[in-house]
């Protein structure tokens, strides 16, 4: 009886207790669940904060606070702020993360909000911050480390890019934030690091940087002697080698005022053609400034103009008649190369290191006399036009070398650009006796004219006959001027204009021609024109000039005196004479457009 009393009271014990026990663990499961959804809504917040999707974050946020929340996921809900706040403002977003990390005694959310806030303070250049903070991180990862070298000296951040360079010298973050730091330290600092032996990881670096301020027979020097003494294939070595041969140009052009449309076309042909990093082959593109002159008031400034570091081994100037007057005085009290695309005469009398790099009317009239000796002319009729000042001096230049050949005559007729003028004008023609008929005028007048004279049965004459005899045509040589070239209206003379002869400076035709045309057509969308061709050949020939400057030990003037450029797109450029054009190209202009004449071409009959 007793013994079945006591196991009723312990069966009924054990039912009790087992109903408690299960009870227990759903309340308990119920608050797991919530706990765990919060964690994971404030997880996915956190990373949707980080990688900068604040939308995300902020939606992610909503949904875990619509509970009440624990003091630790308050804390975690505090952090995504901060997250959220920084990726906009990184300055206060140090200020929401020191905040959460004063309150919180988790030691990871302390150690990631310290991290994030490390590298915010060194992005907003809160220095003093970011120390105080680098002082709990204690050991830092090498992307810290780095990071850190802003806020560091010039020797100490050497010292840490130097060891980790050494750790790992391909690393991409290492090499970008060596470079940035490089290209702030000053000219002195960058020769006494080279001296450093500690820093040997990134004396390459370091003598690329000095190179490159062309400092100028300092950094040759220097630049020189670590050539020698970098082991053989070093990776700096041939960089190097491209700074003492990469010339610091500047380059004046109209940016503004009447002459604004040509200079910045020519601005963006230049920047397309030699890009600020570019190197092709050989070629080491050159360090470029562009410069304002296209008012009386910018000139001085931009003559004046010096680079950040370094000097400028040479000038390239585009301007008008009134300003390189201007410049060439001023280049009086500088012994420094200036070359000048310009018409005028100033540059070739300043007796100083002044080259103008323009045709010239003399030039043109001798190229054209040699084209009409040639083809065995003696008598030329000039046809311009009244008060033109253009033909009147190019007619003048023309009949003082024609002269002197002492060949035959020339005349020169003026006529009035009405209709009625050019009727009186062409009923005279029969009155003078020539070989060959020269129009010192633009191409839409010459046009014009040589209408004109075919009405009156005179036409261009060629390589071959283009009449039968029994059609009364004269065939005479009709030569123009080098801007016929750029032309649109002389494209479309058709049978007018066929044969007729004229110089060119630059032509599309010849193969470097073909090439510079096709780049430029494709990187900006227009055909390259004579003043582009010009100053990318004064750009190559100055390179050519800097490279003999560094190997022969030269100054910049008498290297560039000693320069001869003929492989490029124009005729050439030859620096031992002021007038640094020597040459032209003698085009013929078919129905197709203008081509290139040689000898085998066209051969007079």
């Amino acid at each position: 009886m007793r013994i079945s009393y006591y196991l009723s009271i312990i069966s009924l014990l054990c039912a009790c207790s087992g109903r408690q026990h299960i009870a227990q663990p759903q309340n308990q499961q119920a608050i797991n669940q919530g706990d765990v959804r919060q964690d994971n809504l404030l997880k996915k917040a956190e990373n949707a904060a980080l990688a900068g999707r604040i939308k995300r974050a902020e939606k992610y946020l909503r949904k875990a606070q619509l509970k009440p929340m624990s003091r630790s996921h308050k804390l975690r809900a505090a952090y995504v702020r901060a997250l959220i706040v920084g990726q906009t403002d990184a300055g206060r977003g140090v200020d929401a993360l020191t905040k959460v990390i004063r309150q919180t005694k988790d030691k990871g959310l302390a150690r990631s909000a310290s991290t994030i806030a490390f590298r915010w303070a060194i992005v907003s250049k809160r220095c003093l911050t970011a120390r105080r903070i680098k002082k709990k991180l204690g050991t830092l990862r090498p992307s810290d480390r780095r990071r850190f070298t802003v806020c560091q000296d010039t020797s100490r951040a050497f010292i840490v890019l130097a060891e980790l360079m050494a750790n790992d010298p391909q690393n991409k973050g290492t090499r970008k934030h060596l470079r940035a730091r490089l290209r702030t330290t000053k000219i002195d600092d960058l020769y006494a690091s080279l001296e450093i032996d500690s820093l040997v990881s990134i004396h390459g670096a370091i003598a690329v940087e000095a190179a490159s301020r062309k400092d100028g027979n300092r950094s040759t020097n220097m630049t020189r002697l670590l050539v020698q003494r970098l082991p053989k294939n070093h990776a700096y070595q041939e960089a190097l080698i491209q700074e003492l041969h990469r010339p610091q140009l500047k380059l004046i052009l109209p940016l503004s005022g009447p002459g604004h449309l040509t200079g910045r076309r020519v601005k963006l042909a230049i920047e397309n053609l030699y890009p600020a990093t570019g190197t092709g082959g050989s070629f080491v593109a050159p360090k470029l400034a562009f410069v304002d002159g296209g008012t009386k008031d910018l000139v001085e400034t931009a003559f004046n103009m010096s680079p950040e570091n370094g000097s400028f081994f040479a000038t390239i100037a585009l301007l008008d008649s009134a300003a390189a007057a201007q410049m060439t005085e001023l280049a009086r009290t500088q012994d420094h190369p200036i070359i000048m695309i310009t018409k005028s005469d100033k540059p070739i009398r300043s007796g100083g290191p002044v080259w103008r790099a323009l045709h010239t009317p003399i030039l043109v009239a001798r190229t054209l006399a040699g084209a009409a000796i040639e083809r065995n002319v003696n008598d030329i009729l000039v046809l311009r036009r009244k008060d033109d000042r253009y033909g009147s001096v190019h007619s003048y230049w023309l009949g003082k070398v024609w002269q002197a050949t002492q060949r035959g005559r020339i005349q020169d007729v003026v006529f009035d650009s009405k209709a009625s003028s050019f009727g009186q004008l062409f009923n005279t023609l029969s009155k003078y006796s020539f070989d060959a008929i020269y129009l010192p005028m633009d191409a839409t007048q010459a046009v014009e004219v040589m209408q004109y004279l075919a009405a009156h049965k005179i036409w261009a004459k060629g390589p071959k006959k283009r009449f039968a005899p029994s059609e009364a045509m004269r065939e005479v040589y009709i030569f123009g001027t080098p801007e016929w070239y750029s032309s649109r209206a002389i494209r479309r003379a058709r049978r007018y204009g066929e044969n007729a002869i004229f110089p060119a400076f630059y032509a599309a035709e010849t193969q470097e021609g073909s090439i510079l045309n096709a780049t430029l057509t494709t990187k900006t969308g227009q055909p390259a024109t004579l003043i582009q061709a010009l100053v990318s050949d004064l750009i190559l020939a100055l390179n050519r000039a800097n490279s003999t400057s560094v190997t022969k030990k030269m100054n910049a003037v008498d290297a560039i005196r000693a320069t001869r450029f003929q492989s490029g797109s124009t005729a050439g450029i030859d620096f031992s004479r002021p007038d640094a054009v020597p040459q032209l190209f003698l085009m013929q202009l078919r129905r197709d457009g203008p081509a290139l004449l040689s000898i085998a071409e066209d051969d007079p009959q």
